[in-house]
């Protein structure tokens, strides 16, 4: 599903994003700003949820068994 509409863009930022990102169109390179954004916040929420722990099992026991071996 797309959604049409019309926005005002800096056009300094939308060239550094374009560099940035490698894309040459706008809708490329917004979408691209788009799933970098989302892709980052992913990442941050599951590096919370591994710094605390939560459904993590990370006892002795289970980091031996998945330790590789050498």
């Amino acid at each position: 599903m797309t959604h049409r509409t019309t926005i005002e863009l800096d056009e300094a930022l939308l060239e550094e994003t374009r560099k940035v990102l490698g894309t040459s169109g706008i809708r490329e390179t917004v979408e691209g700003a788009m799933r970098e954004v989302t892709r980052a916040a992913k990442r941050a929420r599951l590096a919370d949820l591994i710094d605390s722990g939560d459904g993590f099992e990370r006892g002795p026991d289970i980091l031996a068994a998945t330790r590789p071996t050498r």
